[in-house]
């Protein structure tokens, strides 16, 4: 199956990992753990019940719930409610569908790496490592290099993952609070 984002998707994470999501195609609302239609605002139903209770990190892309569930990635068709696991064993902290690939920031002992997969064959093309941290996060999902974010030290990493073997980082920003970009060159 092909993952392509079709706009950025909205969303909103408060405290105790409560989410407000927007999908792209303007159809669907999660708020909390509940899946509303956003045409009527009636409630499809609570994700809980559909999706395993310890899911987090909750991202709409076409009409699938992305998210993730102990060491899985699962995704939960809206139409058919359908939960497929996509990726298995695997500790991760973040992950992001960009450009026909599967972006997954893997955390192991001692370090961390950011593997990439081919969405439409599950191929795993590249693995780039990272420095070891408590915690990273994709931020700015529509820029054209990848915004790796590294909320402990502060670190913004802007990474080409078509890059050259030797050069997929392009520039590291210190003393990070908040990013965003002007448009995808700048």
């Amino acid at each position: 199956a092909k993952f392509a984002l079709v706009s950025p998707p909205f969303y909103l994470n408060f405290k105790n990992n409560f989410q407000f999501l927007w999908s792209p195609d303007s159809k669907k609302i999660v708020v909390g753990n509940n899946l509303y239609n956003a045409a009527t605002l009636d409630k499809n139903g609570m994700l809980k019940d559909i999706i395993n209770a310890n899911a987090s990190n909750f991202k709409i892309i076409d009409n699938n719930i992305f998210y993730q569930s102990d060491k899985n990635l699962y995704s939960l068709n809206l139409t058919s409610y359908e939960n497929k696991k996509i990726i298995s064993n695997k500790v991760f902290d973040d992950f992001l569908f960009k450009d026909d690939y599967l972006y997954l920031i893997v955390k192991q002992k001692n370090n961390a790496n950011l593997e990439i997969y081919n969405a439409n064959s599950g191929e795993t093309p590249r693995i780039i490592n990272l420095p070891n941290t408590d915690k990273y996060k994709f931020i700015n999902d529509e820029h054209k290099l990848l915004n790796i974010y590294d909320a402990s030290h502060k670190i913004l990493y802007l990474i080409d993952p078509y890059a050259a073997l030797l050069t997929p980082l392009k520039e590291i920003i210190n003393n990070v609070k908040y990013a965003e970009w002007i448009n995808s060159d700048k």
